[in-house]
């Protein structure tokens, strides 16, 4: 997998490898009785969509790309103003 993640970045990764299979390995080996969908996850860029799908509380912060925010279950501040804290602090 190959991406452009800022004008200046290119991310490139094997097509197996994802956010959410590591969340799907970590849930295995470690809390095996946790679900994914018990899981909030936040992201902002195009390598965020697959795991904000797959968990049960996809959040993407305010200043994240277009399909990030249209995929998202709910949206918060931006990264630079504190968002994923913010949206932490409201869900618990």
């Amino acid at each position: 997998m190959l991406y452009r993640s800022k004008p200046t970045y290119i991310e490139i990764s094997h097509k197996s490898v994802s956010k959410k299979t590591a969340i799907d390995v970590l849930l295995k080996k470690c809390f095996p009785e946790i679900s994914i969908k018990n899981i909030v996850a936040f992201g902002d860029n195009y390598n965020d969509i697959e795991m904000l799908k797959a968990v049960g509380l996809g959040v993407a912060v305010a200043n994240a790309n277009e399909e990030v925010l249209a995929i998202a279950d709910k949206i918060t501040d931006s990264n630079k103003n504190d968002g994923v804290a913010k949206m932490i602090k409201a869900l618990f």
